[in-house]
């Protein structure tokens, strides 16, 4: 009896010890998803990481981030690393990173950014993005002074340092003009071309290796820059035909005010010289005629 009671205890023993243990488990569990729980959201968060600012757009063009949801990019919104962006067929979009380098997308124009980090003390850094179509320009920043900044597209590899370029970036084929700097590359196939000179451009067909560089010609590189500055352009131009009519007006309006005084005083000063001569002409003739008339007279008379 005595030794059934003692094993009833042992058991109410080992129970409590068992619920105690559990208790313990799931207090230690709790804490660890309070403690973790904001961890994987700052992971999360970190993810998507701030490289640049949507300087200037135009209509349409949109971003989806990482994490967050798919959002319109107006002047001012922030550019994500690994973000989408895209434009639609009159969209226009300008970013502008964090050191300082100038990215324009034209219309229907796509691309991702793949890779982007800078330090601006030492102004290292890398960039490289991903074009899936479009038209771009590029005017490099302070991480380009340094080393290449990288485009990739579907036909080739691009890099440049310093300066500006404008692609043309299509399905089947890459055309880089090269505008100014220092130098930059297009390469294809284990092939590449370097193009060091300004106005000048490399073509490069899918499937084959970048073509020899060809001095650009003035009206593609005109129908690129009125392609990728668009609005902003025509706006500069009709602000500045409406200031100079406006001027032109003006200058119209004096002129015509200052004739009017001038007319005024004339004739508040009485006869000008010219009247003055004519007069004195007239008077000249009427002395001749009388002169003659008196001649003939006179000789009548005789």
């Amino acid at each position: 009896m005595e030794s059934r009671q003692i094993s009833d205890n042992c058991h109410g023993y080992r129970q409590l010890g068992y619920r105690s243990r559990r208790g313990v488990l799931v207090a230690v569990l709790f804490l660890l998803a309070v403690v973790l729980g904001p961890i994987e959201k700052a992971g999360a968060a970190q993810t998507e990481r701030e490289v640049g600012v949507a300087a200037a757009a135009t209509t349409q063009a949109v971003g989806i981030p990482p994490v967050s949801a798919e959002r319109v990019l107006n002047p001012g919104v922030k550019i994500l690393l690994d973000e989408q962006v895209r434009t639609d067929a009159s969209g226009r979009l300008q970013i502008l990173f964090l050191d300082g380098t100038a990215l324009t997308l034209g219309a229907d124009s796509g691309l991702v950014i793949d890779e982007y980090f800078y330090d601006p003390e030492s102004n290292q850094g890398g960039m490289s993005i991903n074009l899936t179509t479009g038209l771009f320009r590029v005017i490099g920043g302070k991480i380009s002074k340094n080393q290449e900044i990288k485009f990739n597209t579907p036909t080739s590899k691009i890099t440049i340092r310093g300066g500006m370029m404008d692609l043309d970036v299509r399905p089947d084929q890459d055309i880089v003009h090269f505008i100014h700097g220092i130098s930059t590359t297009v390469k294809a196939l284990g092939r590449q071309q370097t193009i060091n000179q300004a106005g000048y451009s490399v073509t490069v067909t899918k499937g084959e290796t970048p073509g020899t560089p060809q001095r650009s010609k003035a009206k593609d590189l005109a129908k690129l820059a009125d392609q990728l500055e668009g609005t902003a352009k025509k706006k500069k131009a009709t602000k500045k035909k409406a200031a100079k009519k406006k001027k032109a007006a003006k200058k119209k309006k004096a002129a015509k005010k200052k004739a009017a005084k001038k007319k005024a005083a004339t004739e508040s000063a009485g006869p000008t010289q010219q009247e003055e001569k004519q007069r004195a002409d007239e008077q000249k003739q009427g002395a001749k005629k009388e002169k003659v008339k008196k001649n003939l007279k006179a000789k009548k008379e005789k």
